[in-house]
């Protein structure tokens, strides 16, 4: 992965076998807060030749939180003694997906058409951030089918680790294709057809078919979806508290990225 500016001002901590964070992230010790909670550099897969972005790992929620769009601006804003980050990215700031996020929301009651551009900015800058999608999907008129169910997919198909879906994706998905509506894509043909269903947050749906969708990217060849979709069944099934086998899916998912996404480190 392409290391940024100021690498060698940072401590890089080794990250042992486990489904939180995902492959892609380096934890360092600068800001660390002794709790358990670290700041960290991450690359969207796909993107290991970009500059990663700096995230805060809240280890309590298991989740990636976005701090700042690169390391140089992160380090200049850093209290090293107190870990407190000084100053953040402007709202105006279009190279930062989360100011393009945030900025969007404060358009979205007064300029959707506005609202709309800079929520498809952020996802060009960072695709696996799932409100994006879900904002768009928000956004887009009902008349606008096949647009809608392609937001709520890739409101599904996120890196679950910044964030679970919402529900309201699911429902979208699945409403859509209770109307009779047809589209080829694993999400759509297999989500919600089990009997059997598993809890997390008002999601609702078997945790194997994440597994099966995965499998099914990867015959499509979609291998960005396989890796996001395999990582998002081991964090689901381990935030259901199944953990029973999770060793056998993390070296699952480190045989899938050495084999399709060898520049990415996995620790």
């Amino acid at each position: 992965m392409r290391l940024p500016e100021k690498y060698t001002e940072i401590t890089p901590k080794r990250i042992e076998n486990s489904y939180f964070p995902p492959s892609g992230t380096v934890l360092f010790e600068e800001g660390n807060d002794g709790a358990g909670d670290y700041f960290c550099l991450y690359w969207p897969i796909g993107q290991e030749d970009e500059t990663p972005h700096v995230f805060h790992l809240n280890h309590e929620e298991s989740i990636l939180e976005p701090i700042h769009y690169d390391l140089t601006a992160f380090l200049n804003n850093l209290d090293l003694e107190t870990g407190e980050v000084l100053v953040y990215p402007g709202l105006r700031d279009e190279n930062y997906f989360l100011s393009c996020f945030q900025r969007a929301k404060v358009f979205s009651k007064k300029d959707t058409v506005e609202a709309t551009r800079l929520l498809k900015r952020s996802t060009e800058l960072f695709p696996e951030y799932s409100d994006n999608w879900y904002w768009l999907l928000k956004l887009t008129d009902k008349s606008e089918v096949k647009k809608r169910l392609k937001y709520a997919i890739r409101c599904f198909c996120s890196n679950w680790a910044f964030g679970l879906p919402n529900v309201e994706a699911l429902k979208e998905i699945l409403e859509i294709r209770n109307s009779g509506f047809e589209f080829d894509d694993p999400i759509f043909n297999r989500i919600g057809k089990s009997d059997k269903t598993e809890n997390l947050l008002n999601l609702n749906f078997d945790s194997a078919e994440l597994h099966e969708i995965a499998y099914d990217y990867m015959i499509k060849e979609d291998f960005v979806s396989f890796l996001l979709m395999l990582q998002n069944y081991i964090f689901f099934r381990a935030l259901t508290t199944r953990k029973t086998g999770l060793t056998n899916l993390i070296n699952e998912i480190k045989e899938v990225v050495d084999k399709y996404f060898p520049e990415r480190k996995y620790s």
